[in-house]
């Protein structure tokens, strides 16, 4: 036993001494067994074998001899989980590995296939040659694991649809008889263009949209940093429930509870809204991001000085905050997959990227997005919601002061409800228009000049392209696709689950919208109908809809995490990069319409058709400054009083040429103080030119 020791011992020096002739001379002892092999790594808990130490080394004529003594080694895993071939072979131990030890060429493990970690370029060709381009697919279809994964997240999914759908039904019964609609109302329920008509006036009317949808994209990529791309550094059980924690309670407090289960990306998303709650998510947001920004700096300061930092002195709580903040496998993560394969992969040797510079690896693709574009978004989205906010206080304090109020009457809060009233009465009338005389895509200006129909095909600054947005969807299902399988090649079968559900998830509900035994008629009927009303009939629009929604951004959550691990090439990685931002690309089109549409569309259609004529009372004129005047007159005539900001808006909104000037010597005798407790001001106008003058 000592004996057994002592020669383990020798073995174990030997190797680490690149001593060929001594490791041979105790291979060749028959006192040595596979128990011999193994060894403490770095004197810790981690088990090694000698045939690791000496890959890790480059000492090539140590591992032919271990090979040829001990065959078996070639699949011993050691306490990391790897397998001992290393970056640094050469052909001729290749080649008796695949001979003489039943190695497979396209032989990978957690950190990416042998064929993309070789170093010299006479082995890695010699290794492709014993590969065929069908064997990646054979080596696919034969995995019962990716079977597994595969049929368990599509009947996840399958089962996650028919119970929300079983839910919608239980949710949507009345609990009250409700009265029967008006044959006007059962009209608009009935029309299959009512929503898309709804979302043209609302896309229509709205300002800075390609604006907002830039904010909302930057707003969804901090999102998939945080709870994907952080990932690598921080521990997820401790990362994870701080993150959510963070962005769920702002949100549950704005929105509610309800709302939020509705829509759960509410959650990353800072809406719009009024008073002091638009102030309190924009204060949230930004503290946010400073507090996750400062624990991520600080958890990277503690791994490069605890993991990287050599005999530096660690105090004491730096080395508890490295221990369990840290990601435990990202060392080996920079040894294996940052400092070999990505090093080693260049791009130009994908067969997609063959015009791209000859130097450029995935090492230069992963350091350009770490160290210039993720910093430079951070500085760019705190700087926005820093801005945000301060013009929010300035246009919630401004307005206290009176003098300001008269000199800037779009400040006053009176002025800015009367405009959103005067807006949704505006696209009232448009929708209306829309439904009932449906006009000609090409006489959708003669209704609204900012109205632009959906056309088939169009140029990209003009949007309403139904091709180009059909295309956009097939590309992100495919990139979607290409990801899937990346992931179940690298053999991540976790990732790849999820990833399945998500999109088998996605693709089921699209097929509950256009039947899937005709899907090729439906859709094409669904396009001609919506090129020919110049609107989205309401299935394509939610068969469109639903791959933006929820789906984009979790997906793209994941794209995020497991790209690190799963790509092993940088045509990989840079695909994986281009399928996460297209995901969230079109995650910001469904935030925009969620978000950022001042106008309910739910509400259309039923509220009171603008009165043709419009009353003030003179005498409930109310100067700045003044208290508030009782309003026995206003109650009496069913009219509130206003100020001279509301007065100088209704007149130049609301009131004709020859009206105006009786209201101007109207308003100069009230100066001079004269008034009439019976005076008052009427004028008609015609619901056509008050449809035209009632938009600011």
């Amino acid at each position: 036993m000592a004996t057994s020791a002592a020669t383990k011992e020798e073995l174990l020096s030997a190797v680490q001494s690149s001593d060929a002739d001594a490791v041979q001379r105790l291979l060749n002892s028959s006192q040595l067994g596979p128990d011999d092999m193994m060894y403490r790594k770095d004197a810790g808990w981690i088990t090694s074998t000698v045939l690791h130490l000496a890959a890790s080394q480059g000492d090539l004529d140590v591992v032919h001899l271990i090979l040829a003594a001990w065959p078996a080694g070639s699949q011993e895993r050691d306490g990391d989980g790897n397998l001992p071939f290393p970056e640094s072979l050469r052909k001729r131990h290749l080649q008796l590995w695949l001979d003489g030890c039943g190695g497979h060429p396209r032989w990978a493990d957690n950190f990416g296939p042998l064929v993309s970690r070789l170093r010299d370029p006479e082995a890695k060709d010699f290794l492709e040659s014993r590969s065929r381009p069908e064997d990646w697919m054979v080596a696919l279809l034969t995995d019962w694991l990716a079977w597994l994964s595969l049929i368990s997240a599509a009947s996840a999914a399958l089962a996650a649809v028919c119970l929300e759908r079983l839910i919608s039904k239980l949710m949507q019964r009345p609990r009250q008889v409700q009265p029967r609609p008006s044959p006007e109302e059962e009209r608009d329920v009935s029309d299959q263009f009512l929503q898309g008509a709804r979302l043209l006036v609302c896309q229509a009317l709205a300002e800075r949209t390609s604006f907002m949808r830039l904010w909302r994209w930057l707003e969804s990529l901090i999102a998939v940093f945080w709870f994907g791309f952080a990932l690598l550094l921080v521990r997820w059980v401790l990362w994870l429930p701080v993150v959510f924690f963070l962005y769920a309670v702002p949100a549950v407090s704005v929105h509610g509870v309800r709302e939020v289960l509705k829509c759960p990306v509410l959650i990353i998303l800072t809406k719009r809204t009024t008073g002091t709650k638009c102030l309190l998510t924009q204060a949230a947001a930004l503290l946010r991001t400073v507090a996750l920004s400062g624990f991520f700096v600080a958890t990277f300061v503690a791994y490069w000085v605890f993991f990287l930092g050599g005999e530096f002195a660690v105090a004491e709580p730096l080395k508890w905050f490295a221990e369990y903040a840290v990601n435990p496998i990202i060392s080996e993560w920079v040894a294996s997959k940052y400092f070999n394969e990505w090093r080693n992969s260049k791009l130009a040797d994908d067969w997609l990227f063959g015009w791209a510079p000859p130097d450029i690896t995935a090492v230069d693709i992963f350091n350009m997005v770490l160290d210039r574009l993720l910093p430079g978004f951070l500085i760019l989205y705190s700087t926005c919601l820093l801005c945000a906010w301060l013009a929010n206080c300035v246009q919630r304090l401004v307005p206290a002061v009176g003098c300001v109020q008269h000199r800037l009457p779009w400040l006053d809060v009176t002025i800015r409800k009367q405009r959103a009233q005067a807006k949704r009465t505006r696209a009232q009338q448009a929708i209306e228009e829309l439904l009932q005389k449906q006009p000609l895509p090409s006489r959708f200006r003669d209704v609204d000049p900012s109205l632009r129909p959906v056309v088939l095909l169009a140029w990209p600054w003009q949007g309403g392209g139904l091709l180009q947005t059909l295309a956009l969807l097939i590309l992100d299902i495919g990139l979607d696709v290409k990801t899937l399988s990346d992931v179940l090649s690298a053999k991540h079968y976790a990732f790849a689950s999820v990833t399945a559900f998500i999109v088998t998830r996605s693709a089921l509900k699209q097929l509950a919208v256009l039947p899937p035994w005709n899907l090729r008629q439906a859709r094409l009927e669904a396009i001609r109908e919506s090129v020919g009303r110049g609107l989205l009939r309401e299935d394509l629009l939610e068969f469109i809809e639903e791959e933006r929604r929820s789906e984009a951004f979790f997906c793209a959550c994941i794209t995020a995490y497991a790209m690190l691990y799963a790509a092993q090439t940088a045509g990989q990685l840079v695909t994986q990069f281009g399928s996460l931002l297209l995901s969230t690309w079109l995650f910001a089109g469904y935030a925009v319409r969620i978000c950022d549409l001042e106008l309910d569309m739910d509400n259309f259609g039923t509220d009171a058709a603008c009165p043709d004529v419009v009353s003030i009372r003179i005498d409930e004129l109310k100067k700045d400054g003044d208290d508030e005047l009782p309003a026995t007159a206003a109650s009496r005539n069913g009219l509130k009083p206003i100020d001279f900001a509301s007065v100088e808006y209704l007149k130049s909104e609301f009131v004709s040429e020859d009206a105006n000037d009786e209201l101007q010597q109207a308003q100069q005798a009230l100066d001079q103080g004269g008034s009439s407790n019976d005076s008052e001001l009427s004028f008609q106008q015609a619901p056509e030119s008050f449809a035209e003058n009632s938009v600011p």
